[in-house]
This record gives C-alpha cells, structure tokens and sequence, in this order.
C-alpha cells in the first residue's frame, strides 16, 4: 500500500495492491471513501463512489473509453502528488489523475502535470465537471463527447454523466 499516511492510517490518495487486484483512490482511515477505480485480475474494472469498501454508485461506463484508449494497459505511478493510473507517452500523462485531497482528473494531461488539457474532473465534494481545465480550473464547460474526442477517445463508449447531481 502507498499511500499518504496520518497517524498509521491511510487518509488521502492511496494505492493499493494486492496479488489479484488494485483499487487506486481516496481512502478514509484504510478504506475507499469517494472517487476510486478498483482493477481485478481477468475480471475487469470498477469505477464510481466507494464508501466502506463498496463501490455504491458504479460509473464504469462512463471512463470505459478512456480504458479502450491505453496502448499499453493501465500502469501506476507517482508524480507530483497525485497517482496516475494509466500511461505516459511522448511527455503525456493519460488516464485517472487521483489527487491527495480528493478530487480526480480523468483525461490526458501536459507534461508538467499541471492539470492544463481537457478532463472530466470528479471533485472531492462528490460533483463532476466536464471541460477544457488550465492549471486544475475549468475555464470552459463542454459536453462529455467533446472531452472524450479531444482526448483520442471513440464517444460512441461514452455513456453521459449529470454534472448537476452531488454523488455523495
């Protein structure tokens, strides 16, 4: 387990891996609380809103076409404070950009990973935002085909997020 650690608990961004699997997010005292992507060997993946362990609200087919995109299958790493499940090519970073106060960034990012491109952005007060984000701020609200296509993403996988509801 990597993870940001207070008091001999895991609370913030976390990776953990286990022989079968991964689950990669936001974890409260050791376990997945909001935003977290879980992978299981031979079985597939699951994302959406955790709470206690479970995933209770599944967003999977929503970030489907961003899995379809990776070249190479989904890789971990920490740059920057965040962990990127994902890949990186030609000075991009592509894939799910967990963040150690909770919010993610699905999409591709610059080379400096400064959260500057196109994203589907899941805040740690449990909303969505959709659009063309400079430096971690939206700065123009698109629908989600756009975002997807501009990330090299067939929209046809892409199934619509409210970006009106609170998630959790």
């Amino acid at each position: 387990m990597t993870a940001h650690w207070v008091n001999g608990n895991a609370n913030g961004m976390c990776y953990l891996n286990l022989h079968h699997a991964m689950v990669t997010g936001h974890f409260v005292d050791n376990h997945p609380e909001g935003w977290c992507l879980s992978v299981e060997g031979g079985k597939g993946f699951v994302f959406g809103v955790f709470h206690n362990d479970d995933c209770v609200t599944s967003l999977g087919e929503s970030v489907v076409w961003l899995i379809r995109t990776m070249d190479m299958g989904l890789k971990t790493s920490y740059k920057k404070g965040q962990i990127l499940v994902g890949e990186v090519i030609n000075n991009q970073a592509r894939g799910f950009h967990f963040m150690n106060n909770g919010d993610l960034y699905v999409g591709t990012d610059d080379s400096k990973l400064s959260k500057t491109g196109f994203f589907f952005k899941f805040t740690k007060d449990g909303y969505i935002q959709i659009g063309e984000f400079k430096n971690g701020v939206l700065i123009e609200e698109l629908p989600g085909e756009e975002v997807v296509f501009a990330n090299g993403g067939n929209s046809s996988l892409y199934k619509p997020l409210n970006t009106n509801r609170k998630y959790f």
